[in-house]
């Protein structure tokens, strides 16, 4: 592990009234507020990740244990009474589900229809707000394929788009897995990149193990040989994230040419065309006659929207002439899904205690739904945006003031001129998380505009006395460390394009460095929907918190001072400032595209930020 210490810092500096807060030194802060922590020294923590002798990891099953802690309930015959056994899952899977996800009590309506309709062999779309279990029920629904054919042979991949997401849903397939104790075959492979593997093989040619699952990302996949006879199934969890944007339907003959998904495909366009037979000529024709009519796809995101949808089918990812299972249980949802969903729910036949199976009420449908769903809801979390001032660093809330003429005419973005991120960010940071630290036990999460390096990001807010510790996927695997109470609680740091699939329990705050980080963007990455994207990613920020068997999923009843947050922190007049005025302000944007979702923008305790350095100041003084 890497560790530095925080060096002392004397504060200076003028305090405003109202709701802007003049520039304090954090470090002192960080140091002074006895009342935070007791701690006298900063950290700034790696874990650091060595190549491994082997380029995969395998999972042995988990052993069932003894019936007296299963907690699975019984009815008076003694025969197991549970939500999930109408599901027609095997009975191991359902007993560690109530062993291992005992705050899960029962599937959410989307679940319910995506396992049915898996289990009855059709290709799924499914799409639902993230932290609503539908990484749960992909595990579910691959590991059950699994265990009906006791073959030991590879048949079913499952492609996530990070490395973080991966290692969750190895983490479900591991709490789902049983075995008898004579057992010793593994259940599924993690395969790892031949690039920190020291071998001879050729890339694309090394066979892929003799497990029933593989679970990979689709650049990792890519290097692996993929003549895979016995596959059966390819589960996509996020696959809009891997394709990245897609043309539009209309678009021209030669824009589509010049597109980023022809001229520079993702690592999934090649991985998907390998798996399913597809081959494309020199000029991009693709060839559907060697297609494998016995693969099943199933697809499962927060954001697809129709144009990724039209793409894979055009694409050949889907079998051609059967209709794909389309479901769409966000509040974006057309009146065709609605009515699709409300259908295929009312042939679910609903079971009462005494166990006869009763039809459900095709008029109460949609109001079951509605209730299922706010018994699962995932909690909203509170909208913050501060903006900096970039000649003094005072600090105030994001409004929709018009930008001042002189900072408009001024070139202004997150970073210096040395090119590193502004110094006035990182103390607001400081300042932040040491006026309102998350709970005890809690975490809070910081994000860097894309190619900020973790390593410096931790250096610098060492220097301002805040501890840190990078997420790598190993740290997630390893599992976070504890927060007792004589530590400061330390920020979490990752990288944007890691956050798909990251879930965290105890994370309460996360702070977006740099806004939506938009500036990043190419002039041909704004004109091709950059921008668009971008707001997305802001939903996707979002359904981080509050999700599926959380404690703060579906709790209404928390005190503020609990409450998770989005903490946005931006230059004033920088793009990013604008960018978040049309996130917040204006009625056309809200996120972006389909399925927008408008958000309230709450106003950060100013007062309290003017207390905390008056304080600072007296004692100083």
């Amino acid at each position: 592990m890497l560790k530095y210490s925080c060096k002392p810092a004397r504060v200076l500096c003028r305090v405003h009234a109202g709701h802007v807060v003049s520039r304090p030194t954090a470090a002192c802060l960080m140091q002074g507020i006895s009342t935070l922590n007791s701690a006298t020294s900063s950290r700034h923590v790696r874990v650091h990740s060595y190549p491994s002798p082997t380029p995969l990891v395998q999972y042995k099953p988990v052993r069932p244990m003894s019936s007296v802690s299963t907690g699975v309930r019984q009815s008076p015959s003694g025969v197991r009474q549970s939500p999930w056994m109408n599901m027609g899952l095997s009975s191991s899977i359902v007993e560690q589900l109530e062993i291992r996800f005992p705050h899960i009590q029962q599937p959410t309506p989307a679940q319910k229809l995506f396992l049915l309709a898996v289990m009855a062999g059709r290709e799924v779309f499914l799409k639902d707000d993230m932290g609503r279990g539908k990484t749960l029920g992909l595990a579910i629904a691959a590991l059950n394929q699994a265990v009906r054919d006791p073959a030991t042979e590879a048949r079913i991949v499952i492609l996530v788009p990070t490395p973080h997401l991966a290692h969750q849903v190895c983490d479900h397939l591991t709490r789902l897995s049983s075995a008898s104790s004579s057992s010793s075959e593994s259940v599924f492979t993690l395969l790892r990149s031949l690039q920190t593997v020291t071998t001879t093989t050729k890339a694309s040619s090394l066979p892929i193990p003799d497990t029933p699952i593989i679970v990979a990302t689709p650049k990792v996949l890519a290097e692996y040989d993929l003549t895979l006879p016995h596959l059966t199934h390819i589960f996509l969890d996020e696959p809009d994230t891997m394709t990245g944007q897609v043309p539009p339907r209309y678009t021209a003959g030669k824009n589509l040419a010049h597109h980023r998904i022809n001229r520079h495909p993702p690592p999934i366009v090649d991985v998907m065309n390998r798996l399913l037979g597809i081959k494309m000529d020199h000029q991009g024709r693709l060839d559907f006659t060697g297609r494998r009519d016995d693969v099943t796809t199933i697809w499962t995101s927060a954001t697809m929207g129709r144009e990724f949808k039209r793409f894979v089918k055009t694409r050949g990812w889907v079998k051609k002439g059967k209709g794909v299972v389309d479901l769409d249980f966000t509040e974006g949802a057309t009146d065709k899904q609605v009515e699709l969903r409300e259908r295929l729910l009312s042939a679910v036949v609903a079971t009462t205690a005494s166990g006869v199976p009763k039809p459900v009420e095709g008029s109460k449908i949609e109001t079951g739904v509605v209730e299922a769903r706010n018994s699962h809801a995932q909690s909203e979390p509170e909208h913050y945006a501060l903006v900096i001032d970039p000649d003094d660093g005072a600090i105030s809330p994001l409004d929709q003031d018009p930008t001042p003429l002189a900072l408009v005419k001024r070139t202004i973005t997150s970073f210096d001129e040395s090119g590193q991120l502004s110094s006035y960010l990182l103390e607001t940071l400081a300042l932040l998380h040491a006026t309102s630290p998350p709970p005890s036990g809690a975490y809070a999460l910081a994000l860097p505009p894309e190619g900020v390096s973790l390593d410096q990001l931790g250096r610098d807010l060492s220097e301002l006395g805040v501890s840190t510790s990078i997420l790598t996927p190993e740290v997630l695997q390893l599992g976070l460390p504890p927060v007792t109470d004589e530590d400061a609680p330390p920020i979490l740091l990752a990288q944007r394009s890691s956050l798909p699939g990251l879930h965290l329990n105890e994370l309460h705050t996360i702070y977006l460095l740099s806004g939506l980080d938009c500036a990043g963007l190419s002039p041909s990455q704004k004109k091709s929907g950059g921008v668009v994207e971008r707001m997305k990613f802001y939903n996707l920020v979002v359904g981080r918190l509050g999700r599926l068997g959380t404690t703060q999923s579906g709790d209404d009843d928390l005190d503020l001072a609990a409450r998770q947050k989005v903490v946005s922190v931006v230059m004033r007049g920088s793009e990013e400032e604008k960018r978040l005025k049309d996130l917040f302000f204006e009625e056309s944007h809200h996120g972006g595209g389909e399925g927008a979702v408008k958000r309230e923008l709450k106003f950060w305790n100013m007062d309290n930020l003017n207390e905390m350095v008056e304080n600072e100041v007296l004692a100083e003084h």
